[in-house]
C-alpha cells in the first residue's frame, strides 16, 4: 500500500513538473490566435504568413461558381473556396507559378474556441485580407 501512495505521489509530482516546467502553465492558444491574426498584413507572401501563423493543415483554392440567383455577381459567377487541399509547400508554391489558382486561395486556422481567421491570398500568392471566423464563443454571443 505504501508503495501505490510513493507511486502516485512521483506521478504528481511528475505531472506539475511537466506543466510548469514545460510551459504548459502559460500557455494560451487564444492569445497566439489574435497574436498572429494581427501580425497578418495585406500583401504579406503566403510564406510568411505560414511561417507567422503557423503551417496550417489544409488550404482552399477559391474557385468559379455558377449561381441562378439574382443577387450573384459577374453575370451569375460567384468566386467561393474550394474543396480543403492537404497543405504541401512544394505543390502550393508549383500551382502559383504555373497560375493553377488564378482566383488565389485561402489558409483557415482555429486556435481556440474564441479565435478563428482565414487568410485570403491572390493568385501571385499575396494576402489580400484577413477575415474573422464564426467561432462557439461567437455563436454563444461570448466575444
Amino acid at each position: 500500500m505504501k508503495a501505490i501512495i510513493v507511486l502516485l505521489i512521483l506521478i504528481g509530482l511528475g505531472v506539475a513538473a511537466a506543466y510548469y516546467l514545460g510551459g504548459y502553465s502559460t500557455l494560451d492558444p487564444s492569445q497566439q490566435g489574435r497574436d498572429a491574426m494581427a501580425a497578418i498584413t495585406p500583401g504579406m507572401p503566403w510564406t510568411q504568413v505560414a511561417t507567422t501563423a503557423g503551417r496550417p493543415k489544409r488550404y482552399k483554392p477559391m474557385i468559379v461558381k455558377q449561381k441562378s440567383d439574382l443577387g450573384a455577381l459577374q453575370g451569375g459567377a460567384l468566386v467561393e473556396p474550394g474543396p480543403a487541399m492537404d497543405f504541401n509547400e512544394e505543390i502550393i508554391a508549383r500551382r502559383i507559378k504555373e497560375n493553377a489558382m488564378p482566383h488565389g486561395f485561402v489558409f483557415e486556422y482555429v486556435f481556440s474556441a474564441e479565435v478563428a481567421f482565414c487568410v485570403r491570398f491572390d493568385a501571385a500568392g499575396d494576402v489580400e485580407d484577413v477575415e474573422k471566423l464564426a467561432t462557439m464563443s461567437t455563436l454563444l454571443q461570448r466575444d
